[in-house]
């Protein structure tokens, strides 16, 4: 008897030594032992916390259409639990989607899904029969951000002129966590009175984080529109790539066009003259444009048969204002031989290009002469013409502007 009394204290003190308690059947539906010390929980109903994970960290960054490596053991005691599934979830608990429905490695390269934005998340590791559950501290997923600001946009030269060539330059910037792969942009630049005057799709090079990516283009502008241009950019239209904002992707951006003048001529070389006299050449320069032209020079350009060059004779030009015509200028010439060759002239406005205009391929006219012989009829018109709209009836010469 003394002998079993000894056998059941040294069992009890050995238990005691160890930390294990032990758990009546009444009061869980099977038996339990806990170890105090370690906290290791034996028995078929096994409670959640029982998973080590290594990896990801706390506040480990990880890029978007990267890989990370996901690894866990088990604690003494559940070697015989491998299989587990791993699950995404957000920073507050929000379930985002299935990682790896079974894996038994303790080891996953995982394939971060390109279509993640940027935030806080955290993985659920739990066995198959669901019996052993952990979740990992919060990580980040990091994400490109694209964005241009007004800075960013540089238009050559910085006030053009209506129908003058420009080229724009714009800096895409990538502000976000992460490298930007290739992307696009859409650009759209609208005239005065809101119609289109360029609408295209320019690609985008990859982007590493706090880094920039330049885009070039040329344009003509309008001949005939002066004033507020509107430009507008939106990068990623076609959502190429995830950003973690995408609200900083569009701008509007206003650049002024100013307006200039248009000189053209007009020539009128009135009825044919009477043998051996002389002919009267008018010229008419309007202003077509929206801007008053400074003075400038007038010649005319005549050639005889006898003669292998022009003979040339020079008039000034005053300013002219918008839509206005000026048509004094004229000279009077006789040719040395009176044939029914034709008589060629031409008449050319502003030749040394000192009046910055919208077009300067407009400001010469030519006309000819049929002359009359002794004997001959005389006083028939001959040819009106306009370096910008060809041949005209004459009062196109002297009104022709509304």
């Amino acid at each position: 008897m003394q002998k079993i009394i000894l056998t059941i204290i040294f069992i009890t003190i050995t238990l005691i030594g160890a930390g294990f308690n032990y758990i009546p059947n009444n009061t869980a539906s099977k038996n339990h032992i806990t170890t105090s010390h370690t906290g290791m929980t034996f028995g078929n109903k096994l409670s959640s916390g029982r998973i080590i994970i290594i990896s990801p960290h706390a506040g480990n960054h990880y890029n978007i259409s990267s890989s990370a490596n996901i690894s866990w053991r088990f604690a003494m005691g559940h070697v015989a639990q491998k299989c587990v599934s791993i699950k995404l979830y957000t920073q507050g608990g929000t379930y985002t989607r299935l990682i790896k429905n079974k894996t038994c490695s303790q080891s996953f390269k995982w394939q971060i899904p390109h279509d993640l934005t940027g935030k806080k998340y955290k993985i659920k590791i739990a066995t198959i029969d669901g019996k052993i559950i952990k979740y990992s501290q919060n990580f980040f997923i990091d994400t490109p951000d694209l964005q241009v600001k007004k800075s960013d946009i540089n238009i050559i030269p910085t006030h053009p002129n209506m129908g003058e060539n420009i080229k724009i330059n714009i800096d895409v910037h990538n502000i976000g966590l992460a490298p930007a792969d290739k992307s696009d942009a859409k650009i759209e630049i609208y005239k005065p009175d809101n119609t289109i005057a360029l609408s295209k799709t320019e690609s985008i090079g990859s982007i590493r984080q706090n880094s920039k990516s330049k885009i070039t283009l040329y344009m003509t502008l309008d001949d005939k529109y002066s004033g507020k241009y509107k430009l507008k950019i939106n990068l990623n239209a076609k959502n190429k790539i995830p950003e973690s904002n995408k609200h900083n992707n569009k701008i509007t951006y206003y650049f002024l066009v100013k307006s200039l003048p248009n000189l053209v001529v007009c020539v009128d070389n009135g009825k044919r003259p009477r043998p051996f006299k002389k002919a009267t050449i008018r010229a008419y320069v309007l202003n077509i444009g929206k801007k008053t032209s400074s003075p400038c020079k007038l010649v005319f350009s005549v050639r005889d048969d006898y003669y292998p060059n022009y003979h040339k004779y020079e008039r000034s030009i005053p300013s002219i204002r918008p839509r206005g015509v000026y048509s004094s200028a004229h000279i009077r010439y006789k040719w040395a031989e009176m044939s029914n060759k034709k008589k060629y002239f031409y008449v050319t406005v502003d030749p040394t290009n000192s009046v910055k205009e919208v077009n300067d391929n407009d400001n010469r006219a030519s006309g000819f002469y049929y002359l009359t012989r002794p004997g001959g009829k005389h006083g028939a018109k001959n040819q009106v013409s306009c370096s910008w709209f060809g041949p005209a009836p004459v009062q196109k010469s002297t009104v022709g502007i509304k």
